[in-house]
């Protein structure tokens, strides 16, 4: 089996399998989102193995337990406003401090024998908590819609920037990606995300789709580089191998995982 061929099969029962978890409901949706931190982190803790830092085992587990009861707790039919809050708030901390990381151009916090491991597993579990959180508080096919625009984004990014990128974006973590290939995909998703999201996903108004697209577009993107600046860091070409010709779950969730806590903030707070 060629290796386009691998990457169209897989990719397709990845879609697949998330479109049919967003659309069985709430309690799948979240326990999809659940398994797929779990898997992601131990992806961190194989990056971190592979680059020859510490072992994160001790790690895992407390990740591990807390995640199951987050994800659980949908049982219990807790208002889950508060605990939310508080995922948004320290996701778009966290976040905040990983893209100052980005364009610091150091490793500072990278190093150190207990910030490795724990800023690891924040990356995952917060992205995965909002998600979680999200398809709780909202539709969860919204989701689907905030993809869609970071598909249309990726897509149109490459193609355009192929033709006539010239410009490099960030050619120390990502050397094939120019300004031109982002700002032409950034605006056809952005179309796409106001004249065609409100079709299928009429919860968000044709402003709340300019806006959520805007936060995925430039959230969306910045994730994909913060996972591509933990796997130059590493040493390791992908975060792992799920999901054969594509990688790990972080590789093909990076970008939504950039762009759910900032999309959460929008429509919880303004």
């Amino acid at each position: 089996m060629s290796n386009l061929v691998k990457r169209a099969l897989f990719g397709g029962i990845f879609i697949a399998v998330f479109i049919g978890a967003l659309y069985l409901g709430k309690f799948v949706a979240g326990t999809f989102f659940g398994l797929v931190a779990v898997i992601g982190s131990f992806e961190i803790e194989r990056m971190i193995r592979r680059g020859g830092r510490i072992n994160v085992s001790m790690v895992i587990a407390p990740s591990f337990l807390a995640g199951s009861i987050a994800n659980q707790s949908v049982f219990i039919g807790q208002d889950y406003d508060d605990l939310s809050n508080i995922i948004i708030l320290l996701g778009v901390f966290v976040y905040g401090a990983l893209i100052f990381q980005l364009f610091a151009n150091k490793t500072n916090l990278f190093e150190g024998k207990w910030l490795t491991p724990i800023l690891g597993q924040f990356y995952v579990w917060l992205p995965f908590g909002a998600m979680f959180f999200f398809v709780q508080k909202f539709n969860p096919m919204l989701l689907l819609g905030i993809l869609i625009v970071i598909w249309a984004n990726d897509t149109f990014a490459y193609l355009i920037g192929k033709q006539i990128g010239k410009t490099k974006l960030f050619e120390r973590i990502s050397p094939n990606k120019t300004w031109e290939g982002s700002i032409g995909g950034g605006l056809v998703a952005l179309i796409i995300a106001v004249l065609v999201n409100p079709i299928f996903f009429e919860e968000l108004s044709k402003i709340d789709w300019f806006f959520v697209g805007l936060i995925s577009i430039i959230f969306g993107a910045i994730g994909d580089l913060l996972e591509s600046m933990y796997k130059r860091y590493y040493g390791v070409k992908d975060s792992g191998n799920v999901i054969p010709g594509h990688g790990g779950v972080l590789d093909r969730f990076d970008a939504l995982m950039g762009a759910v806590p900032f999309v959460m903030a929008y429509l919880y707070f303004v």
